[in-house]
């Protein structure tokens, strides 16, 4: 919490600094929005990447400690089986990700703009199917 606040802290510094005929340019809520939302973006992303897998993993502990203590050949076989759900979700979540970002890439190709899905552009054209 203390880097993002330090972060958003320096963020406007940095914009308290600047000359101005560069801030008579800009919008005051483009910059407030533009800065508020890269820091957001930047506490998001703290969350989803370390804290929420963070957790997670120590309820998993947890719990296993728990199994252990009850019995130890069915903690055994839950690590076993949990380690095989694991290592699947891992190449399932490659793949699906392989194939988001290739039609992420005929999206952009197409010059429309807007809201776009995974079947249809934002023009309603139906996008290419096949391979990549």
């Amino acid at each position: 919490m203390r880097l993002f606040l330090s972060l958003r802290r320096s963020l406007y510094d940095r914009l308290l600094q600047l000359s101005q005929q560069k801030l008579s340019d800009m919008k005051t809520g483009g910059i407030l929005s533009r800065i508020s939302g890269d820091v957001d973006i930047n506490t998001g992303l703290l969350q989803m990447a370390i804290i929420s897998p963070g957790v997670s993993v120590i309820r998993l502990l947890i719990a296993i400690g728990i199994l252990f203590y009850l019995n130890s050949r069915l903690s055994l076989t839950a690590i076993s089986i949990i380690s095989g759900i694991m290592l699947v979700s891992f190449i399932v979540t490659r793949r699906i990700r392989a194939s988001l970002s290739s039609v992420a890439k005929r999206q952009r190709g197409c010059g429309c703009t807007g809201q776009r899905n995974i079947w249809r552009n934002s023009c309603g054209r139906r996008l290419p199917t096949g391979a990549p």
